[in-house]
């Protein structure tokens, strides 16, 4: 049984997700809503289950995917991982920035001359003062590591600039915008943007970017890819993320902390993840000769399952701390299995079945019909 942390890390190129994945053990296949395709697995030796997807270049797909994603698994936080252009000469190829603040540069008004009208978002604090530790106590980098003139790799704290262009050319009129109105962006790239909005649409989730570079924004871009400094960087990048998520215990993210209030009718954690909703049904549905009560997750992604319950924590703990694998869940047994597997669906994360049924068959909290009874010994003799 799982009891560690989840979280989800994106990447945009295939160098880059072919970075993180060998840090990875026991992975298995997760198709989303809508198709799109993730890895799951353990980071080895850590707490830590990590999705990773691969969402292709640009800030609005990394956007999508990324909400997706956070639907989906219900991260503890959530990782960008890949590569960068350097903006600054003080930063070199091999060396890792992690983005203090995302801005989006592209937006702004066509006048005489171009108004811009960022918009711009701060890193998560704790992660930050976590990757921050890390780099100041020596736990990173690992011995082996140079970068492009022969020194070991600095990290950066500083903010990056995202948008949807390429910058091949520090003679070209973007990068002049840039210097003129990003001055401490240190690094540019096309994804971050919206990750960090993502992460904000859904209750401040803790989100970090971490980028290897990979050039500097000049002629010697292409001279460099060929001499495979993208692999390098991103690898740099994934063994500071791999670093930060081994150095933090998933105790100590909020939202692992949160305990419900059960005098509300529906409240949610500090980073605003479902703990407790009233039995009263927004409304109800019937199958089986079995009776459900359902109700909207407070942001609309989930429905939960509330089912004739006397102790609220059965639910929060199902919710909050287990889960149960969708591709477990018998399917033929009419609109009770419908049901049932509708409820925990989102709620997923792989190894928690045995705990699920361990709660399940305490009926001084949970009595249900002689129909959801015979379901739940179902699910529960799979585990057997």
């Amino acid at each position: 049984m799982h009891v560690g942390g989840m979280a989800v890390v994106l990447c945009a190129l295939p160098v880059e997700y072919q970075a993180v994945r060998p840090l990875l053990t026991d992975l298995e296949a997760r198709e989303l809503p809508g198709g799109s395709l993730f890895e799951e697995g353990m980071l080895s030796g850590t707490p830590w289950r990590v999705a990773l997807g691969q969402l292709g270049e640009g800030n609005v797909g990394a956007g999508i995917l990324a909400e997706r994603a956070m639907r989906f698994f219900l991260p503890d936080l959530v990782l960008f991982v890949g590569v960068a252009g350097a903006l600054k000469d003080d930063v070199q190829v091999g060396d890792v920035v992690v983005a203090t603040r995302v801005d989006a540069y592209q937006g702004g008004k066509a006048a005489e001359d171009f108004l811009g009208r960022p918009r711009t978002w701060d890193a998560d604090h704790r992660l930050e003062q976590r990757a921050r530790h890390l780099a100041v106590t020596g736990g990173w980098p690992p011995t082996g590591l140079a970068r492009l003139d022969g020194a070991v790799p600095a990290v950066h704290f500083k903010p990056i600039a995202a948008g949807d262009v390429v910058l091949a050319s520090r003679d070209s009129p973007l990068y002049e915008r840039l210097r003129l109105h990003y001055n401490d962006a240190v690094a540019i790239e096309m994804e971050g943007a919206g990750l960090a909005q993502a992460a904000h649409v859904n209750d401040a989730l803790p989100a970090l970017v971490i980028r290897g570079i990979s050039d500097t924004t000049g002629p010697d871009k292409q001279t460099l890819d060929s001499a495979g400094w993208q692999p390098r960087a991103a690898s740099h990048a994934a063994s500071f993320a791999a670093a930060l998520l081994r150095s933090l215990p998933p105790s100590s993210l909020p939202r692992r902390r949160a305990s419900p209030d059960r005098g509300a009718t529906g409240t949610s954690s500090p980073a605003g993840r479902f703990v407790w909703l009233s039995a009263v049904p927004s409304w109800q549905a019937v199958g089986e000769g079995v009776s459900y009560s359902w109700h909207p997750m407070l942001n609309g992604i989930e429905d939960v399952l509330v089912a004739q319950v006397s102790d609220p924590s059965t639910i929060i703990n199902i919710i909050e701390r287990v889960g149960m694998n969708p591709g477990t869940m018998p399917r033929g047994q009419g609109s009770a299995a419908t049901l049932w597997h509708g409820a925990l669906r989102r709620a997923w994360m792989a190894g928690r079945e045995e705990k699920i049924c361990e709660m399940l068959r305490e009926t001084n909290r949970i009595e249900p019909s002689q129909a959801l009874q015979e379901l739940i010994n179902s699910c529960c003799s799979q585990q057997s």
